[in-house]
């Protein structure tokens, strides 16, 4: 069983059942690359040790637009880059579009000529990209992960947690288009 206590998004206390004994502290990054691993850092507010030997990997890229429209032409872009031939290598089986909880029906089945599902078993078969809420996305891991319509800064509807299980979920890309305009699930701005 492995416990991150900065990845709890469901508790305000979290407690691991006492009969598993004293937890073996795992003191280093071992699923993301070390760029993405600083980023990691970066949301938390302190540096996080990558895995020995782990690749550098690709710069995350972290955007800033205004409104949905724009989150989507930058998703676009991103997808394109990095699955369309011929510069893009990554199956579409093995990218995630992550978005605040409530808002994935705001965004568009498709981003260009990438389309989108919901569903993990079809997203699997290759065809589409999955565009998911990161909560639900919890647990799950994949090589590309673009964060999308998500807030410049922590605030209610999608908190720091949220923000680092999202970012965490990508072992080798991890793009951030951050909207200026978001509105939480709950209305708030």
């Amino acid at each position: 069983m492995f416990f991150d206590p900065d990845q709890n998004i469901y508790r305000a206390q979290s407690e691991l059942p006492p009969e598993l004994g004293e937890p073996f502290v795992l003191d280093c990054n071992c699923r993301n690359t070390r760029a993405i691993t600083r980023r990691l850092g970066e949301i938390l507010g302190r540096p996080i040790a990558s895995l020995e030997g782990a690749p550098e990997g690709t710069p995350v890229v972290r955007e800033v637009v205004t409104g949905l429209t724009e989150v989507a032409e930058r998703v676009r872009a991103t997808l394109h880059a990095w699955c369309a031939a011929p510069h893009g290598s990554v199956p579409l089986s093995r990218v995630a579009v992550l978005v605040p909880s409530g808002l994935g029906r705001r965004f568009p089945r498709r981003f260009g000529n990438v389309e989108t599902t919901d569903d993990p078993v079809e997203w699997r078969k290759g065809q589409r990209v999955l565009l998911m809420s990161s909560r639900k996305f919890k647990g799950l891991e994949c090589d590309g992960v673009i964060l999308a319509g998500i807030p410049e800064e922590v605030r209610p509807g999608f908190l720091r947690a949220d923000h680092y299980v999202a970012a965490s979920r990508g072992r080798l890309l991890l793009a951030e288009v951050a909207d200026r305009t978001f509105i939480a699930s709950d209305g708030s701005a």
